[in-house]
């Protein structure tokens, strides 16, 4: 909390909570579930306990760990030191069914950004990405929004990037 009087609520673990929950709420049917278990078991254990994910497979801090994640799960490459352990070959095969999933729920999107764009289609795929968990970060904001203003004893609501900060 940045100031006395105030709460902070802010969305923790925000995009892979957020891509599991449109994975779930978008349904990929039960022939995907199979095919892409390992990676959907690896985000339900970010969801359930990063903090663990990072401290005992990564092995990293949690400040490291979660800018190396994340790095990975935006399209970008292990460090260095350990891209050739399981663990993070089995982050970069997240990563690619993350990406694989927003292009397959905004196939014009995908194709028509394909046609017009003169960079490559992986940094297309990442774009997507961040289009989808944003829209879902948006919808979360916005109904937290909704809820917070029928608060008679809020006074002042302040949004900050992920979160809302209340008074």
């Amino acid at each position: 909390v940045a100031f006395p009087g105030t709460m902070d609520l802010d969305i923790q673990n925000c995009m892979p909570n957020i891509v599991r929950h449109m994975i779930r709420c978008l349904d990929i049917g039960p022939d995907q579930k199979e095919c892409y278990k390992p990676e959907l078991e690896m985000l339900d254990e970010i969801c359930k306990d990063r903090d663990g994910f990072l401290r005992n497979k990564l092995q990293m801090s949690k400040g490291q760990g979660k800018t190396a994640m994340h790095k990975v799960l935006s399209g970008g490459a292990p460090p260095d030191s350990a891209k050739d352990e399981q663990v993070w070959k089995n982050l970069v095969k997240l990563s690619r069914f993350i990406r694989w999933f927003a292009c397959s729920v905004f196939p014009i999107d995908w194709q028509t950004r394909l046609k017009e764009s003169q960079s490559s289609s992986h940094n297309l795929h990442n774009r997507i990405v961040a289009h989808f968990w944003q829209i879902g970060e948006g919808l979360v904001l916005k109904h937290w929004c909704e809820f917070l203003l029928q608060q008679p004893a809020l006074k002042h609501i302040s949004k900050c990037f992920d979160s809302y900060r209340l008074d």
